[in-house]
């Protein structure tokens, strides 16, 4: 990816670097550019997935957004005064940059976003997972599964099934299929869960076949790195 954008700015020059850089320095610019810019957006990421667990996705990427505007813009103001000359930083004021750095930051975790969308429904619904190769062949759509002591619970479209494997090497026969660890004993594929709903206090995802699952701590959290919006007790 670094080097993919690295590449297209180099030769695109957008913010007129294309008018201003030489064609060396300006490849130089963006990789190093666009290294920071990954390095700072994954760790303010990873922050607002522990941090703002119970925050809507919309309001958690706005704060990224900010936050990255915040921190990032001195960054690019410093570049800026390395390898642009003179005559042209006093156009690039700090303004212009926070106001530059901010929109891209916005673009960047909307097209993010999509992406993830678009390859996760992509893969959920084409090749199957190697896990349905232990399943009779009538047992249809994987919903979830469930840790039994040496057993794993299997829900399917067209009921269940229990198989002795590993708890995590099922998880991991589930590939290329998107799920979320809701649970240590609990995983769910994405694309079938229904909602959230609470029972008394206790967390609980429902999927589209009618079953529900517990959501742990750490559930919370891996449902919040994918951004998904986990609704409050009334």
């Amino acid at each position: 990816m670094w080097a993919v954008m690295s590449l297209i700015c180099g030769l695109t020059g957008p913010f007129g670097s294309y008018v201003y850089l030489d064609w060396n320095i300006r490849f130089l610019y963006w990789g190093v550019l666009t290294g920071a810019a990954m390095v700072f957006g994954a760790a303010i990421e990873l922050i607002s997935a522990n941090f703002f667990v119970n925050v809507k996705s919309m309001y958690r990427d706005l704060i990224s957004a900010c936050v990255m505007t915040v921190l990032f813009s001195p960054v690019v103001v410093s570049l800026n005064g390395l390898f642009y000359p003179e005559n042209v930083i006093s156009s690039l004021t700090p303004t212009v940059v926070i106001l530059g750095v901010l929109v891209v930051s916005v673009l960047m975790i909307g097209i993010w976003r999509y992406i993830n969308q678009i390859n996760e429904y992509a893969a959920a619904r084409s090749e199957g997972p190697k896990l349905l190769q232990r399943l009779d062949q009538d047992i249809g759509v994987i919903y979830a599964l469930t840790a039994n002591s040496h057993l794993v619970e299997v829900a399917c479209e067209n009921g269940q099934q229990s198989i002795r494997l590993r708890f995590s090497d099922a998880v991991d026969e589930m590939h290329p299929i998107e799920g979320i660890m809701v649970h240590r004993s609990h995983w769910v594929n994405r694309c079938y869960v229904k909602g959230f709903i609470y029972e008394g206090k206790k967390l609980m995802v429902e999927m589209e076949n009618g079953t529900s699952f517990p959501v742990s701590a750490s559930g919370r959290v891996n449902i919040s790195r994918l951004g998904i919006d986990v609704p409050l007790p009334d």
